[in-house]
């Protein structure tokens, strides 16, 4: 995929990312631990994601010629 659409994939899930972790706060603070393995599962998940993500963005700059994004 063209890194332009990687990024915008990863900018996206990032904003998920964020969403899901606020939505775990607001569930420990208000103390409905029943919620906590659904939100868990969607961070394992999104987490995922993003890794995967990381590892289709660092194979298209190889293959452009440029190095992996975290050297």
């Amino acid at each position: 995929a063209a890194i332009n659409s990687l990024l915008e994939l990863t900018v996206t899930e990032l904003g998920r990312f964020l969403d899901v972790i606020a939505s775990e706060r607001r569930t420990l603070i208000s103390g409905d631990i029943d919620q906590l393995p659904r939100i868990a599962e969607e961070k394992s998940a999104l987490a995922t994601r993003l890794a995967d993500l990381e590892s289709q963005r660092d194979a298209a700059l190889g293959a452009g010629g440029f190095g992996r994004g975290k050297e």
